[in-house]
């Protein structure tokens, strides 16, 4: 196959995950059949690696989940971290995905190892990071190795300077952040030459404070220039655990993003070209998911697993905190990954569903998109309920 063939096909397959298409299991019936026998295998595992210091993030985004989340400072070692990576890889997951609940996977002294022992084992990797600190080993380990090409990097931006940067991120200062993101994404590019390695996208989510068209041009062209091949437009969800949720200014109402998004999409699409796809989403309307908690019967704990910062088995990344201790699957500092992953008991499948059903809506998480119209498949078919 042709390289432009082969570019051709990750860029669609890039669109179909940022537009929610991915099928996450073959069909209800055979998650079905895989939960009850135990032969399930997780589509991916999400890890959380926590910091060493008190604050769980580097950042205090407005409309960020984790800003409710209660820190423990209670953390696994990087030992610990990359034996349960291990364990995931021995038992057949092929894909890991580095991001954070409550913070970034590159403030955390595990990343690299983690990195490195991902791609030792051929597993694909994503991450989803505001890269403002990345380790020069960090960049060796995506230069000096061969890398399964369907892993990417998942940056999140939403400005295009400085002082917007700072703003919409919750970050009293006048740190030149915009810029030190942008010089380490030039560095990633680096790393991801002279063929492309992976993919590298950047999401920039719209508000009133970074939607004037001067701003978001400088955003399109500094990321087109540092690499990225495809860039993404869309809405903060609301976050869940905050008060007055409505009054955050980053999370634009319905009417807001309908204005934005008529304003601004032909525009913005003018800027689409073969080397960086351009792409425009507001999945909460497309799928009317907007502000509404969670979807249940959930799957999530059997499709994409998460270790917490805390090292603590959860059932899926909006839920990988201490907040939801009543819903953890059990603590990984002491026991295997698929000891937890399969301890539990579906001897009355529709029973365990409802009652999981009941101790997620009482822990008050709320649903991620992928995880809204993963589990609205599952509802549709009547299977689990």
């Amino acid at each position: 196959m042709e390289n432009s063939q082969i570019n051709n096909t990750r860029i669609k397959k890039q669109i179909q995950k940022y537009k929610f298409s991915i099928n996450y299991f073959e069909s209800p019936a055979q998650l079905k059949n895989d939960i009850i026998n135990k032969t399930v295998i997780p589509h991916q595992v999400e890890f959380q690696p926590g910091p060493q210091g008190k604050k769980i993030c580097w950042l205090s985004c407005p409309y960020c989940y984790g800003e409710s989340a209660k820190n423990s400072e209670e953390r696994p070692s990087t030992a610990r971290l990359v034996k349960i990576l291990n364990e995931i890889a021995d038992g057949g997951v092929k894909k890991v995905t580095f991001a954070g609940w409550a913070t970034d996977p590159l403030n955390s002294k595990s990343i690299d190892d983690l990195l490195e022992t991902a791609v030792k084992r051929n597993m694909i990797f994503g991450f989803n990071t505001k890269p403002i600190k990345v380790s020069d080993r960090f960049i060796n380990i995506l230069k000096d190795n061969e890398i399964d090409p369907q892993s990417w990097i998942s940056l999140s931006i939403d400005s295009g300077s400085n002082e917007i940067f700072n703003k919409v991120h919750g970050m009293k200062t006048k740190a030149a952040l915009y810029d030190k993101v942008l010089i380490n994404v030039n560095r990633i590019k680096e790393a991801n030459t002279p063929k492309r390695k992976f993919d590298v996208s950047a999401a920039y989510l719209l508000n009133k404070f970074n939607s004037s068209k001067k701003e978001i041009e400088r955003f399109i062209l500094d990321f087109k220039s540092a690499g990225c091949n495809l860039l993404r437009f869309s809405f903060a969800q609301p976050p869940r655990g905050l008060a007055d949720q409505k009054n955050i200014e980053t999370v634009p109402q319905v009417d807001e993003k309908n204005q934005i998004i008529e304003e601004l999409r032909d525009w913005i699409y003018s800027f689409d070209s073969e080397s960086c796809k351009i792409l425009v989403v507001d999945p909460d309307s497309e799928n009317d998911i907007f502000y509404k908690n969670r979807t249940l019967p959930c799957v999530a704990r059997f499709i994409y697993p998460t270790v917490g910062f805390d090292g603590r088995l959860y059932q899926c990344s909006q839920s990988a905190a201490p907040n939801f201790k009543e819903t953890e699957i059990g603590d990984l500092k002491t026991k295997d990954f698929w000891d937890l992953y399969y301890d539990y008991d579906v001897t009355d499948f529709l029973g365990f569903f409802k009652k999981s059903g009941e101790l997620i809506a009482k822990s008050g998480c709320r649903c991620d998109r992928k995880e809204h119209i993963a589990n609205t498949k599952i509802s549709k078919s009547g299977l689990f309920e």
